[in-house]
């Protein structure tokens, strides 16, 4: 795009016909003007660029002629469904821009641009409304648009109707999908990219031979259909919900993906699932995860820290996650700079996992991921030049969840304290056990039932991934939540009890096509949601006993696990002090997981070094003398169901006296 650097930061762009005459403006000092390439050469660069820099308002200088002014009110008509403002600011008495100063030298033509300007008011507009989910209204001379059920369109024109399957609001460079000509009962199929000339040209061609009409009517039908799918994929990136609905799902796959989610036993076939592709062990934390990963269909979703020494498995256990959420859903970098997150589209995040691959990658956005993980909102002024003024103005910036963060980290003390406990904490099993079954799931995999169950890993991903796609982000509601219990003794609490609902909540939320959807009207707001049952509580007891109280302990996992085998070599030992040397020989951890832990346990004072220095042989002590396996009783206030639904039923029979 030529001077696309006009863009940034501007409210008001000018685009002209030509490069020429952009240039012409250009130098006569308007600034912030860009070009398209002739009456019919806005690109889909030009979009998106204008779209990512917030542009408000488009001034066109196009030429004075019968293809310029018809250029001028479609082009109009364009940039209001992308929620812009347009003007016309020709001048008369030239053919364009650079004929203009031609005719009446520079100073004049200035003026009279600048006062043609000043001359327009501020056009009033609203946004393209987003399409409804069955049809569309009718323009006065263009196609009608009806979306089917499953995320494909029909775009039906006098004669011919053309069903488009594929359309996402992702790679605006491209428009490649799967396109259906009806006309009576002949048709044409095919895939095609919209955007490559000689692809669409051979389309037209064909058609028009398979169909029996005229190109050229056919030609001018495909350009109103670009025309329309770029509208909508538009919509389709602005909104997370009708952009998951776009992914065309096909009968056969649809079924078996409803056939897992109204599975009785659908938690033990998903971790089953997991095993499939490859993933051994870790149920536990391939539950909370899942888990985790679905949370981002609720109001205030779960987040994960996945927490291991290096080489254990915790990259892997974060791919397997991955491999389940549908690609629409999710937003997976390796780094993420300080501002990154707050310039993202307002809805970019809505209802997704963002997923960072360690948390190095995320230090300079912590302050950003610790915000939105609490309010589930971004919001920031920042200040940018009025091109037309050259005055400083504030913008303000908005990005909304809800979204579910996963991260990986080997360090104790990851991100900071504050962000930290508002995450979910995930161990990785680093047992010799462990180790031997992924061993031999290596060796396992280089065998011919491997590599058949290899081939089959991505129709269970298809699966999984389309599943998550029929799942509705409902509200949840507990109607045992009076009658739960948490432990109160520390302050903490009252932001862990908030993690110890959602994963209730999640776990009804995943099996809603198992129960009945109801629904209840107040002040005209309706609201669907689905209720808790008793063994969503019991399952989200076991999960949180076994992971949640990993918050609540000073000492993340992998250093707790360090703790235990000093307290078990220096009671096999009998005398408290040890070398690095000593927990190497003991235990077989590497020399830089032990500085690193060890480092932990010296500054919380459970070890401490008696003397040595770099250079000279370190001496250790060990000062815990309590229960290493004091974690594990973190979370034994949580009630357990039969209480629960004793007490129920206690209050439902003295309400009935």
């Amino acid at each position: 795009m030529f001077h696309w650097q006009a863009l940034k930061g501007a409210d008001e762009v000018i685009l002209a016909e030509s490069i020429l005459d952009a240039l012409t403006l250009y130098q006569a000092g308007f600034r912030n003007v860009s070009a398209i390439y002739g009456v019919h050469g806005l690109t889909t660069d030009h979009a998106e660029l204008l779209r990512r820099f917030r542009v408000r308002r488009v001034l066109l200088y196009l030429d004075n002629d019968d293809a310029g002014s018809e250029a001028t009110a479609e082009l109009a008509e364009r940039f209001q469904t992308l929620g812009m403002a347009t003007a016309d600011i020709r001048v008369a008495g030239a053919k364009d821009p650079n004929a203009l100063f031609m005719a009446l030298g520079r100073d004049a033509a200035i003026d009279a641009i600048r006062n043609r300007i000043k001359g327009l008011r501020e056009l009033k507009f609203e946004p393209t409304p987003p399409l409804s989910e069955k049809t569309a209204p009718k323009s006065a001379d263009g196609p009608t648009v009806t979306r089917e059920e499953g995320g494909g369109f029909n775009v039906a024109f006098s004669d011919r109707t053309y069903r488009v399957r594929g359309l996402t609001g992702k790679g605006l460079e491209r428009l490649k999908v799967n396109l259906s000509v009806r006309q009576g009962t002949q048709g044409y199929l095919e895939t095609i990219d919209l955007y490559v000339d000689r692809a669409r040209t051979r389309f037209v061609d064909r058609v028009a031979q398979e169909l029996g009409c005229e190109g050229g009517l056919v030609a001018r039908e495909v350009g109103e259909l670009v025309t329309e799918l770029d509208r909508l994929r538009l919509h389709l990136a602005d909104d997370p919900e009708r952009a998951s609905g776009a992914v065309e799902i096909s009968d056969h796959d649809r079924e078996e993906a409803l056939e897992l989610l109204r599975a009785p036993d659908l938690i033990e076939r998903v971790v089953s699932d997991f095993g499939k592709i490859g993933f051994v062990g870790e149920e536990t934390a391939l539950t909370i995860g899942y888990l985790g990963t679905i949370s981002r269909l609720l109001d205030d979703p779960l987040a994960l820290l996945i927490v291991s020494r290096s080489g254990a498995g915790k990259s892997t256990l974060q791919d397997a996650l991955c491999d389940f959420v549908p690609e629409e859903s999710l937003a997976r970098y390796t780094r993420i700079t300080g501002q990154a997150l707050f310039y993202k589209g307002e809805n970019s995040l809505r209802n997704k996992v963002l997923s960072i691959a360690e948390d190095g990658g995320a230090e300079a956005a912590a302050y950003s991921i610790r915000n939105l993980q609490s309010a589930q909102v971004l919001k920031i002024a920042a200040t940018r030049t009025d091109p037309t003024t050259g005055k400083l103005k504030t913008e303000e910036y908005e990005v909304k969840g809800p979204v579910s963060i996963m991260l990986t980290t080997t360090a104790p003390e990851a991100l900071d304290y504050e962000t930290r406990n508002r995450f979910v904490q995930l161990g990785i099993d680093e047992s010799r056990e462990q180790t031997r079954r992924i061993l031999a799931r290596q060796r396992e995999s280089h065998t011919l039932p491997g590599i058949l169950q290899r081939e089959e890993s991505a129709a269970i991903r298809r699966k999984h991934q389309n599943a998550q796609r029929l799942l509705r982000p409902l509200k949840v509601v507990n109607p045992f939540a009076p009658y739960l219990a948490y432990p109160d003794e520390r302050l903490q609490m009252r932001r862990e009890q908030g993690k110890y609902l959602a994963l209730i909540r999640t776990v009804a939320l995943l099996h809603q096509h198992q129960r009945e959807i109801k629904r209840v009207e107040r002040d005209g707001c309706v609201v669907e949601y689905v209720e808790v049952v008793p063994n969503d509580i019991a399952l989200a007891n076991r999960l949180a006993r076994a992971v949640l109280g990993r918050s609540l302990d000073e000492l993340a996992q992998p250093t707790r696990l360090l703790l235990k085998l000093l307290a078990e070599m220096t009671r096999v030992r009998a005398h408290r002090r040890f070398t690095r040397q000593d927990i190497r020989e003991a235990t077989g951890w590497g020399d830089h997981p032990i500085r690193t832990h060890l480092a932990h346990l010296q500054t919380l004072e459970y070890v401490v070094l008696v003397s040595g220095r770099n250079g000279q042989r370190m001496i250790y002590e060990l000062l815990f003398d309590g229960d290493p396996d004091e974690d594990q009783r973190y979370l034994s206030g949580i009630a357990d169901i039969e209480d629960v639904l004793a007490r129920r039923a206690a209050d439902d029979k003295a309400s009935s006296r």
